[in-house]
């Protein structure tokens, strides 16, 4: 199990931060605050997101979705994913929609991995399994989806023209 968590995430990346405080502002929006617990992306290749406060819709999801996908659940990934949509970059510079897009991606099975019981220490490669097996049939949950959810982002840009 340790090494299946060590491969999820040297392949996806790490964030370092999953419990974050949001505050409701009504409507569908949510305000994301840096200075409380600062969400930051870092793929494995050193590509890193660090969102600055600002007001997030959490996935843009429309409210009979929640119940299936609650826009709470995968936070980190959506507060990374709006950042990349709002400023159009990483800390390293200019970001299309579509790598945005594959960020976030990675971003919910990394949420996944979090989510499911598997625990990681931010920034390094040691991972403790806190749930045996039903991690991974959990994760697989998961996983599936974050694939519907990133299908669903891809198409909603395509269908936009958002590239």
């Amino acid at each position: 199990m340790r090494k299946f968590l060590a491969q999820l995430f040297l392949k996806y990346g790490i964030i370092s931060v999953f419990e974050i405080d949001l505050r409701w502002k009504g409507h569908g929006l949510w305000s994301y605050d840096d200075c409380q617990n600062q969400v930051r992306y870092t793929s494995p290749t050193g590509i890193t997101v660090t969102p600055g406060s600002f007001i997030t819709d959490l996935g843009s999801t429309p409210r009979f979705v929640w119940s299936v996908y609650p826009p709470e659940e995968f936070a980190p990934a959506y507060i990374i994913h709006d950042w990349l949509c709002n400023e159009k970059c990483t800390d390293q510079g200019y970001c299309s929609r579509k790598e945005g897009d594959k960020i976030f991606y990675n971003c919910l099975i990394i949420v996944s991995g979090y989510l499911c019981g598997c625990r990681a220490s931010a920034g390094k490669e040691r991972m403790e399994d806190v749930s045996g097996v039903k991690c991974t049939l959990a994760f697989q949950w998961y996983k599936f989806k974050c694939w519907t959810i990133y299908k669903a982002v891809r198409i909603w840009a395509v269908l936009k023209g958002l590239k």
